[in-house]
């Protein structure tokens, strides 16, 4: 059992990755159910106008998902891209979650 476990509760969102397919001009999508939680992080954004601070949606999946950056995440009903994926965190002997921060 991995720690992330404990953070799996009834109440949260349902998360779902959804797998996107490119052939010959067309998308398809596959909707596929993760376990896993959301919540945001504020970050430091630079551009042409200066520095602001934007907060971005982190989805907390399992360790054993199997996600990409070509896939999206559906949080409840809203579809967003993923702009960062880190590799699974090293608590002890297994691994215990992976962050997907989306756009």
């Amino acid at each position: 059992m991995t720690t992330i476990s404990k953070y799996l509760k009834s109440e949260n969102p349902v998360i779902k990755i959804v797998k996107v397919t490119k052939s010959r001009g067309s998308e398809t999508t596959t909707e596929v159910p993760a376990d896993g939680y959301t919540s945001t992080v504020r970050v430091a954004v630079r551009d042409v106008s200066g520095t602001h601070v934007e907060e971005k949606t982190v989805v907390f999946l399992d360790p054993n998902a199997v996600v990409s950056r070509k896939d999206r995440i559906k949080v409840d009903d809203v579809t967003m891209a993923i702009s960062k994926i880190t590799r699974p965190r090293f608590v002890g002997r297994t691994p215990n979650h992976i962050e997907v921060t989306l756009d």
